[in-house]
């Protein structure tokens, strides 16, 4: 009988997000006689932890509990001059590896196979602080959108054997960033989506009442800058100025709430655009939906459009690079400009022709499966050659 191969993951939370909803969701459809898994955490708590299956062992990252207390205050100053006055270039995590690298240690176990599963912070770690016969690292967002400084990541990306972009885009703009300084061996695997699991969570009930009077509207994300909410708030607006009867839900919570509720206060849109805060189980409510809407700035690959597809609602998303492979022109949904006007177009296209909108509901997805099955059997390769 083979010994199980020693497998660790790096996350920094399982806080709602994409990667990390695709990274439970990965864990879940693992063979476990074949592998022994540690998911190894800085921030403990998040949401998805309770989804993690037993098999599992998670242990946490505690980066600063045996380090000298001057020492930490010190870096902790020289994280805050970086922040203020620092490279503009760099990402905050490039910032922060910069203050703290010196006195974060070396992870007392070594595996056989290490996996960053984000971008930043887990790549750094991974690829000077973890010991493992191959290494490799996940790449779940427009990497140069997202802020990253090439020459600064280069070297980290070099001790990795492969570096795994979740979208053809996603590894194009990588790679385009990363030539200049040398080759990397990239290798796409696309997020899995469980769609008898997300089917199954969308038949449970909801406190909330959505009247079947209006056109009821709903998006999903983390309520972070790149999500362009808004343009959300923006199209409502106008939908509600032309008259017409919906309301928007919003599920998800994020640094950007307050802001969001100043310009749902300031352009009078209490009764027609709702904050419903993060929501373990969002399936309800995209089930619910006359019509999903994604307002992204850009996205690694686009999780909740996979998920919206599933549940077969008429789609109207803002035009980041992935969304055109997830979205069909004119046959499951819409593909606009990033601009409030043009969203609120094709929203009402579709509330003036409830034909169309009702063809798209019947398209029936025949992507995910096929699509998890293949990610499943590109990990596994992955980690065994």
């Amino acid at each position: 009988m083979n010994t199980p191969k020693k497998i660790a993951f790096v996350i920094e939370s399982l806080d709602c997000g994409g990667a990390e909803k695709s990274l439970v969701t990965l864990l879940q459809n693992l063979d476990y006689k074949q592998l022994k898994v540690d998911l190894l955490l800085l921030n403990r708590g998040g949401v998805f932890e309770q989804f993690v299956p037993e098999n599992v062992v998670i242990r946490h990252l505690d980066l600063f509990s045996k380090g000298n207390k001057i020492n930490n205050l010190l870096q902790r100053a020289r994280y805050f001059y970086l922040r203020k006055f620092g490279n503009k270039q760099q990402h905050s995590a490039q910032k922060f590896w910069k203050a703290f690298k010196s006195s974060i240690p070396v992870w007392p176990q070594s595996y056989d196979v290490a996996i960053s599963y984000s971008q930043g912070f887990c790549t750094y770690y991974v690829a000077t602080r973890v010991e493992a016969a191959k290494k490799i690292t996940w790449l779940n967002t427009d990497y140069l959108k997202a802020g990253y400084d090439a020459a600064f990541d280069f070297p980290y990306y070099k001790q990795y054997a492969k570096v795994v972009p979740v979208s053809e885009e996603g590894a194009s703009v990588f790679n385009q960033a990363m030539n200049r300084f040398g080759k990397l061996d990239t290798h796409i695997i696309k997020d899995i989506s469980d769609k008898k699991v997300i089917v199954a969570q969308s038949k449970e009930g909801i406190k909330e009442v959505f009247d079947a009077q209006q056109t009821n509207i709903v998006t999903v994300c983390r309520l972070e800058p790149p999500k362009g909410l808004d343009l959300a708030v923006a199209a409502c607006s106008i939908l509600k100025k032309k008259g017409y009867n919906i309301h928007w839900y919003l599920v998800g919570d994020g640094s950007e709430r307050r802001k969001i509720e100043s310009e749902i206060s300031a352009l009078q849109l209490t009764h027609h655009f709702t904050l419903l805060g993060f929501r373990e189980n969002p399936y309800p409510y995209m089930a619910r939906a006359d019509i999903y809407v994604q307002t992204s700035r850009y996205e690694g690959w686009g999780l909740t459009l996979i998920e919206a597809t599933l549940l077969q609602k008429p789609i109207v998303t803002t035009n980041f690079p992935t969304a055109q492979n997830i979205v069909q022109e004119g046959i499951n949904g819409y593909i606009v400009a990033m601009d409030a006007a043009a969203l609120a177009e094709k929203i009402i296209f579709l509330m003036e022709h409830k034909e169309i909108a009702i063809r798209m509901s019947e398209q029936v997805d025949t992507y995910s499966e096929q699509n998890k099955e293949h990610s499943l059997a590109n990990f596994y390769q992955l980690i065994n050659n």
